[in-house]
């Protein structure tokens, strides 16, 4: 039964995606898919570490706040 509740909303989902128009112009299939954004920069490491490693965390009180509830929660991985 769960199967084909899936095939279902799967058919429904594919039915949504092809209309006349994209049946017309196969692009706009391609297109939308792999579609590239530049809103940010490239990301750096370093400045990960630095914005949201463990000293700058440990730093602030509002960071020592974020780490006793990542090991309140169990994390394995404290800060950056």
């Amino acid at each position: 039964m769960l199967i084909f509740r899936r095939l279902v909303s799967l058919g429904q989902a594919c039915s949504s995606i092809l209309t006349p128009s994209t049946i017309t112009n196969p692009w706009s299939l391609i297109l939308s898919r792999g579609k590239m954004r530049y809103h940010f920069p490239h990301p750096s490491e370093r400045l990960r570490i630095k914005r949201h490693g463990w000293e700058a965390r440990m730093s602030t009180p509002n960071g020592r706040k974020i780490l006793m509830r990542r090991i309140l929660k169990g994390k394995y991985v404290l800060a950056h």
